[in-house]
Parts: C-alpha cells; structure tokens; sequence
C-alpha cells in the first residue's frame, strides 16, 4: 500500500483501519515529513512499513532515501567554482522532507563560500511556476546568474523562460541545473545540467527487496539504505 502525506482529500485514518485488521502485511509510506505523525502512529502500533524519505522518530525504523541535500550542495558547489555568486533557488512551495534535505544543501553551500541567499524563491511545482519566477529573477536590479531548481516541472518552466529570451545558451546565458533533468515531454533539446538520482526501475527493485526483507523480519537497522545523486553538468553549467 502506498500513503500520500500531501493528499488533504485521503482518508487519514483509512490505513489504520487496514493495521488494525491485518489486512495488509506492510505499509510503504511515500512523501515523508520531518516531523510526520503517520511514521509515529505506525511505529506505536507495531506495525511494519518501510518510509520514503527519512522522519525523526524515537526509534529505528525502515527507510529508502536519496541523498537531497548531497544533489543541491554539489550543485551549488560547482557553481560556486565556475565563479557564480549570484545563485537562485526555485524550491517547491511545501515542508516534505526532500524539499527541505534540497533547500538546505543549496543554503548551506552558500554559507560556506559566503555568499548571499536573496535569489532563493518558493514556487508551484508547475511549468508555469517557474517560468514566471525565471523572469522575475532577471528584472531584478541584481538577477542571478545561475539558477538550480529542486523540481523538474518547474525546471522545465525556467529553461523554457531562459530560453525565450535567449539566455540558455550562449555567452549571455544564465546557468541552469535542474533537478532530476527536464521531462521526458520537455520541448527544450538543450543538454541541461541536471542533478540524477536513479532509474524508476532500479529504485523499484530496491524498495521491493526491502520490503521482502521487512516482512521477513530483518534488523530495522539494516533497512536503512540512502543513495547518492549524481551531478551531470551538461551545457548549462
């Protein structure tokens, strides 16, 4: 069974009911929470599951994670080294985990080169989100000169921005890097710097092995498994 944190329309008490008949062998327990109280009533309860995404919680638990805050750091980190110093974050407009693991790798580099975090905005994860944040960036006074974005339907919406005004490519582009690469629908052909995390494939077979392992009963601490992005710069950085 898979749990959707941000679906205010869900029943929030629907996978308890299944818990409490056994009707189900484990959960598995997508957009997680730092502070997510379904991990806490499921660990409570006793009952097996295995989260996407790490929480905190009093006790073990199992996990499957990427490493967020390892994509947007290296990222920031590169830029940082190509000589950028006006670097722009487009993040989702939400508190799962994964957003704020990305948010705070890019903050975080910042910090350690000194540099200023003005041009961090929240967006919609939508096309249209960050299209138009893209061109608010660059009315600015002082527009960045690099822009990272944690989604890649709003990335998607930042290269078309960047390139209807003819700065994706080129000696007057604005550097680009978008997480998980543009959509497979993207119109953009530009070989865009991307932050990768892994097929769907290989991640499926990750998490169904874990879960057989969790329903077999393994140590909690050995379900714990987070895996390192990979940093491709392409032509935008």
């Amino acid at each position: 069974m898979l749990l959707i944190a941000d679906d205010e329309q869900s029943d929030k008490h629907g996978y308890m009911r299944m818990v409490q008949g056994r009707r189900v062998d484990a959960l598995i327990v997508a957009h997680t929470l730092d502070d997510d109280p379904r991990l806490a009533q499921l660990q409570d309860s006793g009952f097996p599951f295995l989260a996407l995404g790490r929480s905190r919680l009093a006790q073990p638990y199992a996990w499957f994670d990427f490493d967020n805050y390892a994509g947007t750091c290296r990222a920031t980190r590169h830029l940082i080294q190509q000589g950028h110093q006006r670097i722009a974050l487009l993040g989702e407009n939400n508190n799962q985990a994964f957003i704020l693991q990305r948010r705070n790798g890019y903050l975080d580099a910042l910090r350690e080169a000194g540099l200023s975090d003005a041009w961090l905005r929240s967006v919609p994860a939508t096309r249209r989100g960050g299209y138009q944040a893209t061109l608010e960036l660059l009315r600015l006074p002082e527009p960045p000169t690099a822009i990272i974005t944690d989604c890649n339907t709003h990335g998607d919406g930042a290269a078309m921005a960047l390139a209807h005004l003819g700065r994706l490519t080129g000696d007057n582009r604005v550097a680009l890097v978008v997480y998980d690469g543009l959509p497979q629908d993207s119109i953009i052909e530009t070989d865009v710097a991307a932050v990768i995390q892994s097929t769907r494939q290989g991640v499926g077979r990750q998490i169904a092995d874990m879960v057989r392992r969790l329903i077999a009963g393994e140590d909690l601490a050995s379900l714990q498994v987070l895996w390192q992005p990979e940093f491709i710069p392409g032509e935008t950085a």
